[in-house]
């Protein structure tokens, strides 16, 4: 693969990765933080992140995938690994 391409790639891949951080996790994780009688299901969350949390997940895996399509040899190991730990972060963010 060129070094052009595979340098593309990887920047759509941590941009996308920064994104899922960015959106991520309970935005009123903070309330329970400062006073611990507070619930955090109590709290009513309207807004749509968890599953925009999920389609850059699955944009994150599907760039992967095509790394790894385009990958020869071993190399084809990095790309998996990688897929293997984008998902154990959003598990761990949500």
């Amino acid at each position: 693969m060129k070094n052009k391409f595979r340098l593309l790639l990887w920047l759509i891949y941590l941009l996308g990765l920064l994104f899922l951080f960015l959106f991520s996790g309970n935005k009123y994780a903070w309330m329970a933080e400062i006073d611990p009688s507070v619930s955090l299901d109590s709290i009513q969350d309207n807004s749509d992140n968890n599953m925009f949390a999920f389609l850059i997940l699955c944009a994150l895996i599907g760039v992967q995938v095509l790394v790894f399509v385009l990958e020869k040899g071993m190399r084809k190991v990095i790309p998996a690994l990688i897929a293997l730990i984008t998902v154990l972060v959003y598990a761990l963010l949500n």
